[in-house]
């Protein structure tokens, strides 16, 4: 048993010296990565103008030659139109109206002293008429238009009481047979009392308009 004893101490301490041998042919130096020194970061990019291509008439858009993000320069087709019968017959139309505006345009610089020279004959002739009217008035006796019209309308208000007298005998005689001599003889008196009543009113408008035509 004594000698079972020593025997386990140095196997024991073999087996520790041989672990710590093997712990220290396993280690290994680590790596130090060197920094880097550039920036790296994320972003969107915007245009600084954009445009928004439109055609002079409405049609549908048949290719599109380009694609997004290529660079164009002037003269270069962004796109065209499949319905061409549509687009050119609006093209026809708007050539229809500009040769019909270039056909006034040219009428207008041709005829634009005969028109000119219409306007001065027409001034011409109101300076005429002007005139012509203005004598007309000066030998207008106003006087005697004016003691016409007064005595006229006096010949309208006699006819008035007339009328009315005539129209009170009707009244008074309505009652009587249609065949009556004094009925009869009162509805002829009114018949003629509103002749002569229109015939006044007449009257007097004529007096005036012949004053008033020539003041015109």
């Amino acid at each position: 048993m004594k000698k079972f004893i020593p025997l386990m101490l140095m196997m024991i301490i073999l087996i520790s010296v041989t672990a710590c041998g093997t712990a220290k042919s396993t280690e290994t130096p680590t790596a130090v990565s060197p920094v880097a020194n550039d920036l790296i970061a994320s972003g969107n990019i915007f245009p600084n103008q954009y445009l928004y291509p439109a055609f002079l008439v409405r049609a549908r858009v048949d290719t599109i030659p380009v694609k997004v993000g290529q660079e164009v320069k002037q003269g270069d087709v962004l796109m065209t139109l499949g319905d061409k019968t549509q687009a050119e017959s609006a093209l026809a139309t708007a050539n229809a109206l500009l040769t019909s505006a270039q056909q006034d345009y040219d009428t207008l610089i041709r005829t634009a002293d005969f028109v000119q020279a219409q306007a001065w004959q027409s001034w011409l002739n109101a300076q005429k008429t002007r005139q012509a009217a203005e004598r007309a008035w000066e030998r207008l006796d106003l006087n005697a238009i004016s003691d016409n019209i007064d005595s006229a309308n006096q010949t309208v208000a006699d006819r008035l009481a007339d009328l009315n007298t005539a129209q009170d005998e009707v009244d008074k005689n309505k009652d009587l047979p249609s065949d009556n001599f004094t009925r009869i003889n009162a509805e002829n008196q009114l018949t003629t009392a509103r002749n002569n009543y229109n015939e006044a009113v007449r009257r007097v408008e004529e007096l005036t308009a012949s004053r008033d035509s020539v003041r015109a």
